[in-house]
This record gives C-alpha cells, structure tokens and sequence, in this order.
C-alpha cells in the first residue's frame, strides 16, 4: 500500500474555518432624505448628511445630490454608484449585477404602470427586483428618486446588510455600515436591519416587501421586520448635529402653528397606498363588526326604551311639568295681548289730540289770515254796517218799549172823579 504525499500544508480547523467564511470588505454609505419641502434643494440634502454623518469621524469621500436626498459615501469596497441626469442616484454593493442592470430594472418597473399609482408602483418593483435577483444574483441597493421623493432600499442573501429608520425631524436614512452610536444620534435614530429578500420604496412610511420567495407558491408579504414611520413633528432638535429645526422664521400664516403645514392630505393618504391583504381583510372585518355592534346597541336602546315602564307617580310628575309650562305660555301672551293693547290706545288718543290741535291751529290762522289782509275800506264798510244794525236795535228796543207802555195804560182801568 502506498500513501500518496500531501500537497498541501496542514492547518488548524480554527483556521480552516476562518478562511471559509472569510467575507470581502463591505461599503460604508448613506442615502439621505430630508422631509419633504416644495423648495427642497441638493445643497440642503448634502447638508444634512454631512450633519448627520460629522461624528462617525470619517472622511466622506463622494457625495452625490439631487433635491431632496443625497448620497454620502464613505468607503467604496466594491461600490457601483451611478447619478443619472433625471434625479435618480444609485448605489450598489455586488460582485454579480452590475448598476447598469439595476437602473435598467428600476425604468422598467416605473415604465410598467401609473407612476401615481402606488401599489402599481410597488408591485413592479417587486417583479423588476425579482427578476434581477433570479437572473445574476445577490446585490444590496439605495437609491433616492427625486421625481417621485422615495428611497428605494433592497438586499438579497449573501449581500452586504443594510439598515434603515428616521431622525427626530423626520428623515430617512438608508445606509450600510453604519450604526446610531457611530453617528452619535444614540435615542435619536432608531436603524432596523432590513432583512435579506425584502425591499422599501417610501418617504415618511416605509415596510419591508418581499420580492424573494422562499417557496415558489408563497404569494403573501412576509415582511420580517416591523414598518418604520417618520414622527408627526418635524420641530425636535438634535444638539448632536446641530441641525436646525426650521429653515426660516415665522411668517404669520397657517404653517407657522402647524407642525407639518406643508403635508398634503391627498398625497400621503391617498385610495392606493399599498395595504397588505391581511391587514386589509382585518381592517374590513373591523369596521364590519363595529357597524354590526352599533346598530345592535341602537336597537337595543329603543326596544329598552320603550319597554321601560313609567311609574304614576312619573306620569303625574310629567303632567304637571306640562300643564305648568302650558300656563306659563298663556300667561306670556295674555301679557304680550296687553302690552299691545296698552300701546295701540296710547298711540290712537295721542292721534286724537294731535288731529284737533292741527285742526284749531289751522281754524286760527285762517281767521288771523281773514283779519290782517281787511283793507280800509273794508273795515269802514264794516264799522257803517255795525253802526246800522246797532241803530235798528235801538229802535226797534225803543218801539218795544211805547208798546209796552200803551198796552199798560189801556188795560189799566179809569179812576172816575
């Protein structure tokens, strides 16, 4: 028998296992994306990012803006990144898939269906990121659509792990390599590992979507990892960073008492936001049964509310209350009656007076009016006229008298001598 001689040279199994599961140097970067502002602009992204990244202590080698988000790389250990003149940066981590396959996926899925539409959305990318895993291989991805004002996250297996959570003022850091205690945002930054497999595609809400299916009949979303929200207020400050908490000062209008004025009700809850059908389905059963209950508790009310027997003693009580408040409405109107009646004599008899008082005033002006345009002639003619009639009296008085004086003496008898 013979032993054939060894070729290779021995080594420990702490060693063998070492070497095995040796891994290649994983990037260190950042995509961040402030809250959403109608005058965002690249500067104020790379700003903060550079905010939130000044403590780790490393050098930022690149950095790539648009407005509304930015890219900041600190190590590029088998990095592809990639700035694409429509607002689209890229960055990839894999030996496999190339940043040329990744921006190829990403326009067929945004190609595929209403870009308004969020589960279309959702659903193509989806389809794009499984179909690129399938076809080359694992990879790890960020990208910030400033178009759409979303960040895309996604990692297969065997791919470089990344992490993804919000600020205290409401922005979304997707990043690899990095943790809050390297930022020195400690209680300020909550990252959650996204698990392999799964994608996000958001702003202000983000929930891992699986695009990997562990059996090729899974259709539903096992998510692995709870959905990640941005806090309503966008005024906390972090003294860390050093990051302001409002751009301008206030301005006497609505947003100034407003946390998120510049939220718009039909872009953030909008009929087609993507909802699990699990959390469908229980959201309808809900509301089901809780309709189902409150007319329940309407009907159950009324039917109690008309068995309910009412005691004499109520029934009296309740009569009383009624016919007092039946005496006490006739007795206002026998006092309103009165009040009227009061009013309507006072106003006819000071109409009375008024009308005789008119009537006197114009009789005596008439007469002052008669009296002062006499002429002279007048009043001669009036003075003869008087005098005459006063004559005529006179005589007629004196006639009066001889009548008299003659019918005394003829009825008187004569003394005979």
């Amino acid at each position: 028998m013979c032993i054939v001689n060894a070729t290779k040279a021995y080594k420990p199994p702490a060693a063998r296992t070492a070497t095995a599961f040796a891994q290649l140097p994983a990037p260190t970067f950042a995509v961040v994306a402030p809250p959403k502002r109608f005058d965002a602009t690249a500067s104020d992204a790379r700003w903060t990012g550079n905010a939130l990244l000044g403590s780790t202590g490393a050098a930022t080698k690149r950095v790539l803006a648009v407005d509304g988000g930015a890219l900041h790389v600190i190590s590029d250990d088998g990095l592809q990144t990639r700035h694409i003149e429509d607002g689209l940066i890229v960055a990839l981590a894999s030996s496999t898939v190339a940043v040329d396959d990744v921006v190829a996926a990403y326009d067929k899925a945004a190609k595929s269906g209403d870009a308004n539409d969020t589960r279309t959305r959702v659903n193509a990318l989806r389809k794009a990121l499984g179909d690129l895993h399938a076809d080359k291989g694992s990879f790890a991805v960020c990208a910030f659509d400033a178009k759409m004002g979303r960040v895309l996250a996604a990692r297969s297996k065997n791919s470089a792990p990344l992490s993804y959570g919000f600020t205290a003022d409401g922005t979304l850091v997707a990043c690899a390599g990095l943790t809050a205690q390297a930022m020195g945002l400690d209680g300020l930054l909550d990252l959650t590992p996204l698990p392999s497999g799964r994608f996000i595609f958001g702003h202000r809400y983000v929930k891992p979507i699986e695009f990997t299916q562990f059996w090729s009949t899974a259709q539903g979303n096992r998510a692995a990892a709870p959905a990640r929200k941005a806090r309503r207020s966008v005024e906390v400050a972090i003294p860390e960073c050093g990051v302001p908490t409002q751009k301008w000062g206030t301005t006497g209008s609505e947003g100034d008492v407003n946390a998120d004025w510049h939220e718009h009700p039909t872009l953030h809850h909008t009929k087609s936001a993507y909802v699990p059908p699990a959390l469908r389905r229980a959201r309808e059963a809900a509301a089901k049964a809780a309709a189902e209950k409150a007319e329940k508790d309407v009907l159950h009310a009324e039917e109690k509310k008309e068995a309910r027997p009412i005691s004499p003693r109520s029934q009296k009580v309740e009569m009383d209350a009624q016919i007092a408040e039946a005496i006490a409405s006739q007795d206002r109107l026998v006092a309103d009656l009165e009040s009227a009646l009061v009013t309507a004599v006072r106003r006819a008899s000071i109409d009375t007076r008024r009308a005789s008082v008119e009537v006197a005033r114009k009789n005596l002006a008439k007469k002052s009016l008669k009296s002062a345009t006499l002429s002279a002639a007048s009043w001669e003619r009036a003075l003869a006229t008087s005098r005459a009639a006063r004559t005529s009296v006179d005589c007629a008085r004196s006639s009066m008298d001889v009548s008299r004086i003659s019918s005394f003496f003829s009825s008187a008898p004569v003394a005979r001598v």
